[in-house]
């Protein structure tokens, strides 16, 4: 199953580089952008430029990964190739899972993109590995500014603690990936539309969206869901790791 994300980049500054004339008009840069993520006209799960597997339905066996390349300078009635490549003293994820697309601007284009396929496996299972893309020079175009010539993206098939675990641990109890991966199914986007209370909450509450703080009087739904969750782990028979010599997970 293939699905189409763009990837959220991040960039930390703007600082240009000393050599980037953008007067001259013979000259043509390329650079990462900064769009929102999609995929099949879904919004997709990603923090920052990590991509889990498990957080995506079992059946999705490779993303593909749609980087905008904007360009600074003139726009062209031919296509151009642009330098585009891993960077493997930086990566640690196998090769063999990862293809990229023909780096190229088409005709007319000031912004075109580089999709990135990667494929489940095994192995992403035990760790998180990273993937490092880098824009290098060429004939047709400098690269643009420093913060926006290298993408990092960290890959994995884990489900590793969130940063709002700790605040809501008296409710779920010591991390386990199996409460997780339940409540990512529970607390689904678009299901709660409480208003945000506090700076800098945002709407739509789910589980990538958790509110600051475990109130029950100002977040009901949230708690409604918990009750949910709490529900199905004392229905179903579930084991740390499916290991039965471990204690079977409650909520508290």
């Amino acid at each position: 199953m293939y699905i189409f994300l763009t990837v959220i980049i991040l960039a930390t500054g703007c600082q240009e580089k000393d050599n980037l004339d953008l007067f001259d008009v013979d000259n043509s840069y390329v650079e990462f952008g900064q769009p929102a993520a999609w995929a099949n006209h879904h919004q997709l799960y990603m923090d920052s430029t990590s991509f889990s597997f498990a957080k995506q339905s079992v059946e999705v066996d490779k993303v593909i990964l749609a980087i905008p390349v904007l360009i600074i300078g003139q726009q062209h009635k031919e296509d151009r190739e642009y330098n585009v490549k891993i960077n493997k003293d930086e990566t640690s994820i196998n090769l063999a899972l990862v293809a990229l697309s023909r780096p190229i601007i088409r005709s007319g284009l000031f912004v075109d993109t580089l999709f990135i396929s990667i494929k489940k496996d095994k192995a992403l299972k035990e760790r998180v590995f990273s993937l490092v893309i880098d824009l290098g020079d060429n004939t047709h175009f400098g690269i643009g500014k420093a913060t926006r010539t290298s993408c990092r993206f960290f890959i994995s098939d884990q489900l590793t603690e969130p940063v709002w675990w700790t605040t809501w641990r008296s409710y779920f109890g010591q991390y386990k990936p199996e409460v997780y991966q339940q409540w990512i199914r529970i607390y689904k986007p678009g299901l709660d539309i409480t208003a945000p209370l506090f700076p800098p909450e945002k709407p739509n509450y789910s589980w990538n969206n958790m509110p600051l703080y475990p109130l029950e009087y100002y977040y009901p739904v949230t708690f409604m869901y918990i009750e949910q969750l709490k529900k199905y782990f004392l229905d179903n028979e579930v084991y740390p790791n499916g290991d039965r010599s471990l204690p079977r997970i409650y909520l508290p």
